[in-house]
């Protein structure tokens, strides 16, 4: 019996009243029916209380009371005390394996100085799988991967004809989807959006699987940023920093300050678009994130590649029910086949757990 120990949110940050984090629900939930597996949790929830270095100290003094063949650290923190993950390694307390989200902005900010301190790595951007395995550190790359007991389709609203909501979004309202929605808008569409700074607010997870259900356009809008941007020189010659300006000047990192603004024109594909598929919902989302996977225009996924196209596909889509319906049906398909979060997790602990 293999023993792991899981540390990751319990609970999504600022949501009242509380709910379960997104990586408690996809990764943790799903690692209890993994057969042949003991696993343990530690929740990270205190770390912006505690700060990075004290969490650390407790998760060793954790892994030394009992032990451990794995630990899977789920979302990230970069504020850990590296020092101590060097000592959890040399002292050979037990292996790790780090899951990076957002590596588009983080990979030469902050995740690449954190893989020398860790043995395995996962991460779900092309970009940064390929860079991890050029400086030789152990890697898996994939897509997203979903506990198909809270993503499923329920009833099915695209038979029941309860698709009452014709287009929807949910998300932050940033100035470019602001814009990009008052355009779809202009063009006659009727879109619904949900999220922080949009007037109907944000949503729960039981509100947002309903959204997913009853729309007959799922919107994801992973927008990918310019180079000529009047951004661009500060970003070069700036890290993000906890501070009122959120920025730091650090020159020592200027190549990896411009790899990122590259990378930034192909924004890492979030979890969104796997959550819609997995509720047999139909998505549109932006054609410029890369995927491990095969998804295919048309066949189980919809792409659109600029704002045209883009208004151009939801009229087309919300008058072509039948071939609407396929799509979402086939992405369905494939995301339980092959995003089901029991499976992937199967086969990591395969690949990383001697």
């Amino acid at each position: 019996m293999k023993k792991v120990l899981l540390a990751c949110l319990e609970h999504a940050p600022g949501i009242n009243p509380p709910e379960f984090s997104i990586e408690y629900l996809n990764f943790y939930l799903p690692l209890l029916q993994i057969k042949n597996v003991e696993i343990d949790f530690f929740p990270l929830d205190k770390v912006n209380v505690l700060g990075g270095r004290q969490i650390s100290l407790e998760l060793k003094s954790f892994l030394e009371r009992k032990k451990f063949d794995l630990l899977i650290i789920v979302s990230f923190y970069h504020n850990l005390d590296k020092k101590i993950f060097q000592e959890i390694k040399e002292r050979k307390l037990t292996e790790t394996l780090a899951i990076f989200f957002d590596e588009d902005t983080d990979l030469y900010q902050r995740s690449l100085s954190w893989a020398p301190y860790l043995d395995h790595l996962i991460t779900f951007y092309p970009p940064a799988y390929q860079e991890y395995k050029k400086r030789g550190y152990n890697v898996l790359g994939m897509d997203w991967f979903v506990n198909r007991e809270f993503y499923n389709p329920g009833i099915r609203h695209q038979e029941s004809g309860v698709n009452d909501i014709d287009v929807s979004f949910i998300g932050s309202a940033k100035p470019e989807r602001k814009k990009l929605v008052e355009k779809i808008k202009r063009a006659g569409i009727n879109i619904q959006t949900w999220g922080v700074g949009w007037p109907n607010g944000p949503v729960n997870f039981k509100q947002m699987i309903d959204i997913f259900r009853r729309s007959k356009i799922n919107l994801n809008l992973g927008m990918g940023k310019s180079i000529w941007r009047w951004q661009t020189p500060f970003r070069i010659f700036f890290s993000p920093a906890k501070n009122k300006f959120g920025l730091k000047l650090n020159l020592k990192n200027i190549v990896g300050n411009w790899k990122t603004i590259i990378n930034r024109r192909q924004p890492q594909c979030r979890a969104r678009p796997f959550e819609i598929m997995a509720c047999r919902a139909f998505v549109l989302t932006n054609s410029n994130a890369p995927l491990f996977g095969d998804f295919q225009d048309g066949e189980n996924i919809a792409f659109y590649r600029n704002e045209k196209d883009l208004i151009a596909k939801i009229k087309y889509y919300l008058t072509h029910d039948a071939e609407r319906k396929a799509i979402a049906n086939r992405a369905y398909q494939k995301i339980i086949k092959e995003n089901s979060a029991v499976v992937c997790w199967e086969n990591i602990l395969s690949k990383v757990v001697r």
